[in-house]
């Protein structure tokens, strides 16, 4: 191959891994995100600068240049800070970090030169204001947010809207205002508010990622408090466990998750019950029987025609009771429906099993 030949080649070459490098930092400061940190920016200092022919081109991109170095700054820390979990999760292993394409020196140190950089331009070129709250960002997004708060609490989301929502009010002083304009107050809530259910949507669409990173899922939270508000908890220990695994185990009695709420106000008064003794015929020696509740959904087997055990009852309707003492009149069924059933005139069915 003539040397030309071999020139142009090596010219190719190094053109494609310098563009392959900068694609690689490029992910690493998360530069999608970046660009949305950008408009933000970019808002704050056209709702407050003049516009028309005075407005101060030079000024914003000055402004835009610092927001961009330092969100890409704190961006970069964040991946080197977090490179241990997201190998563990798929939607992150393949990050420059975790896949092996930089070193963690070079994220680092890439990192500290960007946020350095970024704070620079915004304190010497805008102000003093400027890169204070540049500062404050990054210093709370990387020391607080990322190590201490994230991996502790899934409700992170919230204090973690604060570096978010400082962007556009950079814009918004570097353009003359001030910090306790109410323009900088509303936009600084707007993206406030905004992030939270951004994060947490995110946080269960890939709700399985965060799990195997370790990270606290809302998800999982929100789905706890709703299984207490919908009442499925789990039925009262009895204080004779034994007893009562060789009872349910005996006569098929199948205990269902509760439907109600406010049935975890009444289960405890239920311990006040003692458990029930049974002969080796199946009938009851102690004329109180064992507690039911609705949910439970199944009736004492009473003897039936020649003595043989009836399983009545089974599945029958929520707040319903047999009209008959010990179900002797309820027939069962194909459809397992409590037949010969009568509304329960006492909420949550708590006295449809007392034969007093």
């Amino acid at each position: 191959m003539p040397p030309r030949a071999d020139g142009a080649v090596a010219r190719v070459l190094g053109a494609s891994g310098f563009v392959e490098r900068a694609g690689t930092y490029a992910e690493l400061s998360k530069f999608g995100i970046v660009l949305l940190v950008l408009v933000s920016a970019a808002a704050g200092f056209m709702l407050r600068a003049p516009l028309g022919a005075d407005f101060p081109w030079g000024h914003g991109l000055v402004v835009l240049l610092g927001v961009m170095l330092l969100s890409s700054g704190a961006s970069a820390l964040n991946q080197v800070q977090e490179r241990d979990r997201d190998a563990l999760m798929a939607r992150t292993a393949g990050r420059p970090l975790p896949s092996g394409r930089i070193t963690h020196a070079q994220g680092l140190a890439f990192a500290m030169v960007a946020t350095t950089a970024g704070a620079v331009v915004l304190w010497v070129g805008i102000g003093r204001t400027a890169g204070i709250l540049g500062l404050i960002a990054a210093v709370f997004y990387n020391a607080v947010y990322t190590p201490w708060l994230k991996p502790t609490s899934a409700f992170a989301a919230v204090p973690g809207a604060i570096p978010g929502s400082i962007p556009p009010v950079i814009g918004w002083v570097a353009a003359g205002g001030g910090l306790t304009d109410a323009g900088a107050i509303i936009l600084f809530g707007i993206l406030f508010l905004w992030q939270m259910p951004h994060f947490w949507a995110l946080a269960l669409r890939y709700r399985a990622d965060y799990a195997s990173g370790g990270f606290p899922m809302v998800s999982r939270v929100v789905a706890g408090r709703a299984h207490l508000r919908r009442g499925r908890t789990s039925l009262v220990r009895p204080r004779r466990p034994a007893r009562w695994a060789a009872h349910v185990a005996r006569h098929q009695v199948r205990p269902r998750a509760p439907r109600s709420a406010r049935l975890a106000v009444t289960l405890p008064l239920l311990e006040l019950l003692p458990p029930p003794a049974f002969r080796r015929d199946g009938r009851r020696t102690s004329s109180l029987a064992p507690p039911q509740v609705m949910g439970v959904r199944s009736c004492i087997p009473a003897s039936g025609n020649g003595g043989q055990v009836l399983h009545s009852c089974i599945d029958a309707r929520p707040q319903c009771i047999c009209e008959c003492s010990q179900c002797r009149n309820a027939r069962p069924d194909p459809a397992r429906q409590c037949r010969n059933a009568r509304p329960d005139p006492l909420p949550f069915g708590i006295l449809g099993s007392l034969r007093l």
